[in-house]
């Protein structure tokens, strides 16, 4: 009776355990797996007519690309797509044209800084050898034409129309020109407020680069591109259109390039939208820059300005409530299990008169229960040497020995991981590397990190294909200064 009922709590124990882990990842695993279905191509056609000392040289056309996102309750029709406000709104003022001589076309058309001397014209050769003509001026900017691109082979597009713009924090809110759709799916948003530093994150968009290298040109869901990293910090930042404005953003290490701007910033975390991305601001010479992305709280007041209903993450939605039923069933069941094996009755007594004769008890063994029966565990666990051991030589681990039975996950994520890093050390992911024992061999795994694992000669390890490594071998995450060797 004693064996079943504690058989029962370690199967109950477990029961509770897989419920918690099993409510705690959902949002994140289908954030990780849905991300797609939430963000759209968006294409924006600008009409200007430059004028060059005086002259006119024509009414020209170019176009540019962003990313948006799906806003509303999840499992809901969408209507509305938030985005930023430079991917659909360009404003008059001083811009640079760069126009190509041997094709008239449009090379580029950018906004200049404040201060800068215009007019002015003069001529330049590219690296393709071609002659350029650079026109810096006050030009007559209007957007006629802003579109959400579901599929560019199939021809599904739809118009957007702004809805609400805020340029001082460079967010916008469009309307689909249709009916609400289910093409697109909403995550939860999560405010500034419950977000720190040094959480693992993912922005999603589609960045020129990818979007030019695309020889089938679709254009869909599946050409969108993510890229993962953590917050460095949250900050108060300049507004792009008036310096005097500061605004709320979040410094990300997530790689960003044009086109991704618009795209949602989505925690590991949570699977919950924080932020929008934004901008880049470059050093001198252009060679690093640190990347932003506004805090989704000013997005939320636009939606209760409209009264457009959402999540916010740590509300129950409907999948998780199907989660807490299924979890409630299951606890409901070892329960009435529970209760079945504490009141079953005792088996009838032996009709044998035979006496039970116990063992004698060895010199030395403790003994337990009535007629002397021999107790064969220890009153103490005996100490268990493990034969395969890791020992952190550099980083906030340093000088610890780690024993390895079968395998050893480490990362920043105490949920996920057994060799647990300080949550906010650069360099870690929250899942990043494992060591796995099997057979007598040792294999060393890079779980998908943000910052690579690598060996002791500066071998970068390909994701998820685990590599042999032997006694004495050291590898190292993200930088030398997260260091471990293996000993066995």
């Amino acid at each position: 009776m004693k064996n079943s009922f504690k058989r029962t709590v370690r199967a109950f124990s477990a029961i509770i355990a897989t419920l918690i882990i099993v409510l705690n990842l959902s949002a994140v695993s289908y954030a990780e797996t849905n991300y797609q279905k939430g963000v759209v191509l968006i294409t924006s056609t600008v009409n200007i007519s430059p004028k060059t000392y005086g002259g006119y040289i024509g009414y020209v056309t170019t176009s540019g690309h962003g990313t948006g996102f799906a806003v509303g309750k999840p499992g809901d029709k969408i209507q509305y797509i938030a985005t930023c406000a430079h991917v659909v709104h360009k404003p008059s003022g001083v811009y640079s044209l760069i126009i190509d001589n041997e094709t008239d076309e449009i090379y580029s058309f950018d906004p200049m800084d404040e201060g800068t001397v215009y007019p002015n014209r003069h001529k330049a050769t590219g690296s393709n050898g071609h002659e350029y003509t650079i026109y810096i001026d006050y030009f007559e900017a209007e957007t006629v034409d802003i579109t959400a691109i579901f599929s560019n082979t199939t021809g599904d597009r739809v118009s957007l129309n702004v809805v609400q713009l805020n340029t001082d924090v460079d967010m916008a809110l469009c309307r689909l020109g249709c009916e609400p759709t289910d093409k697109l799916s909403a995550l939860p948003l999560q405010l500034k407020d419950t977000i720190d530093a040094g959480i693992d994150i993912m922005s999603v968009g589609y960045p020129s680069i990818s979007m030019y290298a695309n020889v089938e040109k679709s254009y869909d869901k599946s050409d969108s591109t993510m890229r993962t990293g953590i917050i460095s910090k949250k900050q108060h930042v300049q507004s792009r259109d008036d310096k005097d404005i500061m605004i709320d953003a979040y410094e990300i290490d997530a790689e960003l390039s044009p086109g991704m701007s618009g795209g949602p910033v989505i925690s590991k975390d949570s699977g919950a939208i924080i932020g929008i991305n934004a901008f880049m601001t470059p050093d001198i010479e252009h060679v690093t820059a640190s990347r932003y992305a506004i805090c989704i709280d000013y997005l939320t007041d636009m939606l209760d300005k409209e009264k457009i209903p959402y999540s916010i993450a740590g509300e129950k939605s409907s999948l998780m409530l199907i989660l807490i039923i299924a979890g409630g069933v299951l606890i409901l069941a070892a329960i009435i299990l529970l209760i079945v094996l504490l009141t079953k009755k005792k088996p009838a007594p032996s009709s044998d008169p035979t006496p039970v004769m116990s063992s004698p008890v060895p010199s030395g063994v403790n003994a337990a229960g009535a007629g002397g029966f021999v107790n064969t565990i220890p009153a103490e666990p005996m100490p268990v040497e493990n034969k395969y051991y890791l020992m952190c030589t550099a980083g906030p681990l340093a000088g610890k020995k780690f024993g390895i039975s079968n395998r050893a996950v480490i990362g920043r994520d105490r949920s996920r991981c057994n060799v647990v890093f300080p949550i906010n050390q650069p360099g870690v992911s929250g899942k990043h590397c494992e060591i796995r024992v099997s057979g007598g061999t040792m294999t060393l795994c890079d779980c998908g990190s943000s910052y690579g694992t690598f060996l002791s000669d500066g071998t970068k390890l390909t994701p998820n294909e685990p590599v042999i490594i032997r006694s004495g071998s050291s590898f190292w995450l993200g930088s030398k200064d997260n260091a471990f060797t293996v000993k066995y």
